[in-house]
């Protein structure tokens, strides 16, 4: 009946066609009766997408002005002085004196240095036992091989805040206690590289493994030029992985000086906790 769609039709295009059409557009497709809407259900189901696309779109803006409030808030308060950062002045004097302040109030570059330092030994040393030992259960059978794999995959079950006083215990009698070595030796094995270099060297045809031995190519050199190449993709999407949880999980980066021995309140803790076991 097209007389009855464009009866039905009309009162919601008007609506559409007036300011502040949200709630208008609302109050006219409330007012449809059943039949109307069964009538004009290709209008009535484009005109309610609108609406909810419309909704959306608002309810995004206002979430969106949420997050950003907070982060607003630390610029302004980050770029002006202390009597500003309760009220908001577009004539307030811009300063710098914030970021040297908070520069000042610790040894940050200090801390920066530990923790590359830290990142950058514990990655290497992943990496090199991981490829090894990888390599090693991919390619070589022997004995209690499976075992060995098997107990490897256990340590991933074992969460490293449990081991932290025993580990505390075996750095104090090798004397590595508030020593970047004694930091980073809890972590230079890792569970998860092994298990992860070794799937992906079982993926390597054996083939290129029996061509490269052809040529003379020993262990060693099979490994440094057949698999480890292949497996760039694979040590570049660890070391960005792994780069981030080593960050997280070492809670006594921040040492403020090596040489003289201070240590921050993790170190403390590790050695009442131990003193309490004993």
């Amino acid at each position: 009946d097209v007389t009855g769609v464009q009866t039905c039709a009309l009162p919601i295009l008007a609506a559409l066609g007036k300011k502040g059409t949200i709630a208008e557009l609302l109050k006219t497709l409330g007012a449809m009766s059943p039949e109307e809407r069964k009538t004009n259900g290709p209008l009535f189901n484009g005109l309610r997408d609108r609406v909810i696309g419309l909704l959306e779109t608002l309810a995004a803006w206002l979430l969106a002005l949420v997050w950003a409030l907070p982060l607003v808030y630390a610029v302004w308060t980050a770029f002006h002085p202390g009597e500003y950062s309760t009220r908001f002045d577009l004539a307030a004097p811009l300063t710098l004196d914030n970021f040297r302040a908070a520069w000042e109030a610790a040894p940050f570059t200090r801390y920066f240095l530990n923790t590359v330092t830290l990142v950058t030994m514990i990655l290497i040393a992943q990496m090199v036992i991981g490829t090894l030992a990888a390599y090693a259960f991919a390619r070589y059978a022997f004995r209690g091989r499976d075992l060995a794999f098997f107990l490897v995959l256990v340590q991933l079950m074992v969460m490293p805040d449990v081991l932290i006083v025993e580990n505390h215990r075996t750095l104090s009698q090798l004397g590595l206690i508030d020593t970047i070595t004694g930091i980073g030796l809890p972590y230079m094995a890792s569970a998860f590289g092994i298990f992860l270099f070794r799937q992906t060297f079982k993926s390597i045809p054996r083939e290129l493994e029996e061509a490269a031995h052809l040529e003379g190519a020993n262990a060693l050199q099979v490994l440094l030029r057949v698999f480890v190449p292949l497996a760039k993709p694979i040590y570049v999407a660890y070391g960005l992985v792994m780069q981030m949880s080593i960050r997280e999980n070492i809670t006594l980066a921040n040492l403020r000086d090596v040489a003289s021995g201070p240590f921050i309140a993790a170190a403390r803790d590790a050695r009442a906790l131990a003193r309490h076991a004993a």
